[in-house]
């Protein structure tokens, strides 16, 4: 016990019925903290993700026409237990030489030996088994199969095969075919096998496979012998494990109502009040109903000549989802539909409105989509040309140029990497480099238009006007004045309130709009001077003045 660096692990029993071979099952807490605030977990690198999720490994399961399953048979100074076998014996301390699950790093550890042994078996497997070993396994479950019993046959011996060479014992064989566990040497000892991939005690309630009929069922407890607190309603919401969203209707009821029971700020062990206890009741008996329920695994049919993926999203004030349903047409003209997936939010607190719930349904809609169906169908097309690849000589020569004549000939690709063009920016003019004296050297435009109302009392009538916009070169100064129309005569009347206020301008600049060119014209018509160039010592500049006095020359 004084040394720093050991580690007692808590563990209790957990019994479950429903095992065909742990009736009695340790479950280990390492997240248990200790005296110096930290647990095991706390201290241990989780490790990358080196397996599929679960949704692809459900979702690949039910492609298999024959489907077969099975369960690999199951430092050390931190893997400590304090045990004893009866109560007359006193405590002693054991290690675990064992990947430990309730760890962080049990599920990569449990992971790992498959891909070292995927590896290995390059050489020696076909490409198929490769494939099944690296995304068919869950910690150390397995789910494969294929489309044809020669084919499922040759896959399992040779996954048993290849994990026995390592001294893993995969048990626990199913398949929906009684002919495949025959030719294992395996007898399908139960009808029904649980598909409880989650090694986590807390969720014992979750997909059936009734391999008989090669169907899913679901097993919900209805019986609720506990108080109605939010903690024991929460814990039994928790229990639905539902990875593939065939509850989602039910489920969502339960996420409605655990939000309303946020919203009423209760404490955890608080007697509920009789209108959640009243909905709570109902949602049991719902999700009682589901027990009758049989969805087909197989998604497909025999000899598909068209497949289908139809998704259908919809959205109201309590919540929005989506669900994808996967239509196959034979050879023969029968058409088969059935649910591949599905998934379901509750709506935000945030008062949202429809059009956008059904956005937040066309946007987890997309992200199904993109993460899931989309990568998984382009991964399925290429998967064996990859692998070939991956496993042929080095690249011939010339391949890259060849690769970049199919790109640059192809028309789509061109359309969706075309960059848009970066116009080429004129330099500043002289005007706008040098500081002089503000609106010397001003731009003028019009923006707009704009409505108006022609007086501020009940009946007014709103007329269309326009903002004139003066901008000086040197300071960007900024000056505005309106004006009723585009006429000549409105903007030198414009034109003339800028003057009063702001000075004459030595160049007024525009976009030459026939506005500013009518205004220029007539300035010009009427005969009266308005500029001069004057000589000085760096050279002429034009000046504007508004009365021009002649001087007597001094001719010596």
């Amino acid at each position: 016990m004084a040394n720093k660096h050991n580690y007692y692990l808590p563990h209790h029993g957990v019994i479950r019925e429903s095992s065909t071979t742990s009736k009695l099952r340790v479950v280990f807490d390492a997240s248990a903290v200790t005296t110096s605030g930290k647990s095991f977990n706390d201290i241990q690198m989780i490790g990358p993700k080196t397996q599929d999720d679960l949704f692809s490994i459900l979702l690949r399961f039910r492609e298999h026409k024959y489907a077969v399953t099975g369960d690999v048979e199951k430092q050390r100074s931190l893997q400590q237990i304090i045990y004893r076998f009866n109560s007359n014996e006193p405590f002693k301390t054991y290690t675990l030489n064992t990947v430990t699950y309730g760890t962080s790093s049990a599920p990569y550890l449990a992971t790992f030996f498959a891909n070292c042994l995927v590896s290995l078996a390059n050489e020696t497997s076909n490409l198929n088994t490769q494939r099944s070993m690296k995304h068919d396994f869950y910690i150390d479950d397995y789910l494969g199969g294929a489309n044809s019993i020669e084919s499922a046959v040759e896959l399992a011996k040779d996954v048993k095969s290849t994990l026995e060479s390592a001294k893993f014992n995969l048990r626990k064989w199913q398949s929906n075919s009684r002919v495949i566990l025959e030719s294992l040497n395996f007898s399908n000892d139960c009808t029904n096998k649980k598909l409880n991939l989650d090694s986590s005690p807390s969720k014992t309630l979750g997909l059936y496979w009734d391999t008989s009929v090669d169907t899913f069922y679901f097993s919900i407890n209805n019986s609720f012998e506990h108080q109605y607190t939010k903690r024991n309603i929460l814990s039994f919401v928790s229990q639905v494990f539902d990875p593939l969203g065939l509850e989602g209707p039910c489920i969502l009821q339960a996420k409605i109502l655990l939000q309303h029971l946020w919203l009423q700020k209760c404490g955890w062990d608080d007697e509920v009040s009789p209108k959640i206890k009243h909905e709570f009741t109902n949602i049991i008996s719902c999700l009682c109903q589901l027990n009758s329920i049989r969805i087909p695994r197989w998604t497909l049919q025999d000899n598909p000549q068209e497949v289908q993926l139809h998704v259908f999203t919809d959205a109201s004030e309590r919540g929005y989802g989506a669900c994808v349903y996967v239509r196959t047409i034979s050879t023969s003209g029968l058409i088969h539909v059935c649910l591949l997936i599905s998934k379901n939010k509750v709506s935000p607190l945030k008062p949202t409105t429809i059009p956008r719930l059904e956005l937040c349904g066309a946007l987890l809609e997309l992200q199904m989509a993109q993460k899931r169906l989309l990568s998984y169908s382009q991964q399925e097309m290429i998967l064996e040309e990859y692998a070939l690849l991956m496993a042929s000589k080095p690249i011939p020569k010339g391949g890259r140029n060849l690769a970049k004549s199919i790109v640059h000939a192809c028309i789509r690709c061109t359309r969706h990497n075309a960059k848009s063009p970066q116009p080429i920016m004129a330099n500043l003019p002289a005007e706008r480099k040098y500081l002089e004296f503000p609106v010397l050297n001003t731009g003028v435009d019009y923006a707009g238009p704009i409505l108006i109302a022609d007086r501020k009392e009940r009946g007014c009538k709103l007329q269309k006007s326009y903002i004139c916009v003066f901008i000086c070169f040197a300071v960007k100064a900024v000056h505005l004045e309106l004006v009723t129309d585009l006429s000549k005569e409105a903007f030198l009347a414009a034109f003339n309130r800028f003057i009063s206020r702001r000075g004459k301008p030595q160049n007024i600049y525009s976009d030459n709009g026939t506005t500013f060119v009518g205004a220029c014209n007539d300035l010009k018509r009427d005969g009266v001077c308005r500029v001069a160039e004057v000589q000085t010592k760096r050279g002429p500049i034009i000046r504007t003045f508004n009365n021009l006095c002649p001087l007597p020359v001094n001719q010596s």
